[in-house]
């Protein structure tokens, strides 16, 4: 199969995702993934429907992937951090959701998660900080 072929599963399974049909989504994804392994889209979105159904190695292993085809997509580190913190990978998960702060500082849950898992190896100050960024960014 073609790139365009690739391009056409990702439109589609990203339409199904959007109407939260996950399981077709995921049918999809993992066609285009088989159509063209290297294909970041169809990589990120795969991993962030396994992070959002809880198979967080799967999601883990697709994001790693994904940042490292492209490592200047913020939310890739995100939700690879998410998945980290939830296999309690909390080292990973903090560089991840580092990664993800300094190419968009903005990103309110990553600085949140990131205080998350900096509370969780008793990095308090560092944690209180994390959280402190985020309420600041909700009031903006």
């Amino acid at each position: 199969m073609s790139n365009n072929s690739a391009n056409q599963l990702l439109a589609q399974a990203v339409s199904h995702h959007q109407n939260n049909n996950l399981a077709q989504a995921r049918s999809l994804y993992e066609q285009c993934n088989t159509v063209d392994p290297n294909n970041f889209d169809c990589l990120y979105f795969l991993g962030l429907l396994y992070a959002q159904t809880g198979e967080f190695q799967k999601a883990i292993n697709k994001l790693s992937k994904a940042s490292e085809l492209n490592p200047n997509h913020p939310a890739t580190f995100s939700t690879l951090g998410f998945a980290q913190l939830e296999l309690k990978q909390y080292l990973p998960a903090i560089d991840s959701f580092r990664r993800a702060v300094k190419l968009q500082p903005n990103l309110v849950d990553a600085h949140y998660n990131l205080g998350n898992a900096l509370q969780d190896t008793h990095h308090h100050l560092e944690a209180i900080a994390s959280y402190d960024a985020a309420l600041q960014l909700t009031k903006k």
